[in-house]
């Protein structure tokens, strides 16, 4: 187990979208409001996803008397983080397409 932790630890998650990327850098090939539907519906998700953790630490910190520990609250703000960086992308690129014509 000890073994599994640590390298758990060693290792960088994957930082990028990739898929999200790669479908964007040919987005021209779809009509633009196909593209827009398809990350609005992303947006829409990832506001399900932001919902549902922060019902989770809402759920964490009853179950846990208010008393949650400072990794797990470091944990659930990274995880607030990423999700709200990835809302941001997608309004950014949002912007980009509706504006393109």
């Amino acid at each position: 187990m000890q073994t599994l932790l640590y390298d758990a630890l060693k290792t960088p998650p994957p930082l990028y979208p990739s898929t999200v990327y790669s479908a964007l850098s040919f987005c021209d090939k779809l009509p633009a409001a196909q593209c827009c539907e398809a990350l609005r519906l992303q947006h829409a998700e990832l506001q399900r996803e932001y919902e549902a953790v922060e019902r989770g630490l809402r759920a964490k910190d009853e179950a846990m008397q208010h008393n949650i520990p400072p990794m797990v609250r470091l944990i659930m703000e990274h995880m607030f983080a990423v999700i709200r960086q990835q809302q941001q992308f997608v309004e950014d690129a949002l912007h980009l397409l509706e504006n393109e014509g």
